[in-house]
C-alpha cells in the first residue's frame, strides 16, 4: 500500500488556476458577447477593439456573466489601444464584480488631480481608495489590477503602481471599465483582456522530495 500511495502522489495532477482572455477579434457589435455582462452601462466592439457605447456613461462589464469561473482572488488586465481623448476619460479593469458592485483600477486622462485611481463601486456609488498623479498613460500600455484577500494592487506594464487594502467586497468576477465625459468615444479604446486566479506568494511552497 505504501508504494501505491507514493506512486499516486507522483502521478497526481495539480489543480490549475482559472484563466481566460479575449482579444475581441470579431465583428462589430453593440454587445461584447455571451461571456460578458454589463454592470454599469455597456461596451461595444468596433474594429476588433472595445470602447464605451455612449459618451457620458460608464462602460463596465464582467467576464463570466456572474458565474464562478474564477476564485475570489484574481487579476484583470487590459491593453490601452488608443488613449488620446481631449475630454476627461478613463480606461481600466475591475475585480470582484457582482452586478454594479466591484473594485477597479483605471488610467485617467485630463482629470483634475489624478492619473491612476483604485476605486470601489458599491451598488453603483463610487469611492476612491487611493490614487496618484504622476503617470502619463499611452497607447500599448497595459493596466492590471490584482486582488488577494483585502489587498488590491495596480500595475502599469508589469510594474507596481498603486496598492491599498479594503475588505468590503469579497467575491465576484474580473472585467473591464472605461468612461468618456464628452467627445468621441473612438479616442478611448482598449484591447486584449486577460483574467487569472491569483495566489498569495507566501502560500507557494516547493514540494518536498519523495524519499524511497
Amino acid at each position: 500500500m505504501a508504494l501505491l500511495s507514493i506512486l499516486a502522489l507522483l502521478h497526481a495532477q495539480p489543480a490549475f488556476a482559472a484563466s481566460n482572455s479575449d482579444d475581441f477579434n470579431r465583428a462589430d457589435n453593440a454587445d461584447l458577447g455571451t461571456d460578458w455582462a454589463g454592470l454599469l452601462g455597456n461596451c461595444k466592439i468596433v474594429t476588433n477593439t472595445v470602447q464605451p457605447t455612449t459618451t457620458g456613461t460608464e462602460c463596465a462589464e464582467g467576464f463570466g456573466a456572474g458565474t464562478t469561473d474564477f476564485t475570489d482572488d484574481h487579476s484583470s488586465q487590459v491593453t490601452l489601444s488608443t488613449f488620446n481623448s481631449a475630454a476627461e476619460s478613463g480606461i481600466g479593469v475591475i475585480v470582484r464584480a457582482v452586478s454594479n458592485t466591484f473594485y477597479a483600477c483605471y488610467a485617467n486622462r485630463n482629470a483634475a488631480s489624478t492619473t491612476t485611481v483604485i476605486g470601489e463601486w458599491t451598488a453603483g456609488v463610487f469611492a476612491s481608495l487611493t490614487s496618484e498623479n504622476s503617470t502619463t498613460w499611452a497607447a500599448t500600455d497595459t493596466i492590471k489590477l490584482k486582488v488577494i484577500g483585502s489587498t488590491l494592487t495596480c500595475y502599469r506594464n508589469g510594474a507596481q503602481l498603486l496598492t491599498t487594502t479594503d475588505a468590503t467586497i469579497t467575491t465576484g468576477q474580473p472585467g473591464i471599465y472605461a468612461y468618456v465625459i464628452t467627445s468621441a468615444t473612438t479616442t478611448t479604446i482598449f484591447d486584449d483582456w486577460a483574467g487569472s486566479d491569483e495566489v498569495a506568494s507566501s502560500t507557494r511552497r516547493p514540494q518536498s522530495p519523495i524519499v524511497f
